[in-house]
């Protein structure tokens, strides 16, 4: 897969992930697209600098979903550029997404979110 595959398929697994999310009936699917979304998070930083700076051009992309799930990872090793988005997303008051990066930004603060070795 290449690299602009690779996140394409990020933001395609993104959308999808906060759709079957809020839809209450689909938690298998939301679970098992998740499971996908983290496991292109890890090759995006696998990959190196250059596909994560492709990746944080994702912090302005147009659809909601990709910005709050792009925020939440590039708070792992960029988190000087993704808690503005997240503020932003709080302030949105956005059904589920404003209470997620609420919820991150608040744990990113206090010390306790952790991301998993890679």
């Amino acid at each position: 897969m290449s690299d602009n595959q690779l996140l394409e398929h990020y933001i395609d697994t993104a959308i999808r992930h906060r759709i079957a999310l809020i839809d209450g009936s689909q938690s298998e699917k939301a679970n098992s697209l998740y499971k996908r979304l983290i496991q292109s998070y890890r090759e995006i930083r696998f990959r190196g600098e250059i596909v994560e700076n492709k990746f944080i051009e994702l912090l302005k992309y147009p659809d909601v979903r990709v910005r709050s799930w792009a925020a939440a990872h590039i708070m792992d090793f960029k988190p000087d550029l993704a808690e503005p988005v997240l503020k932003d997303l709080i302030q949105a008051d956005i059904p589920f997404i404003s209470l997620s990066a609420e919820y991150l930004l608040r744990e990113w603060q206090a010390g306790k979110l952790k991301f998993p070795e890679y």
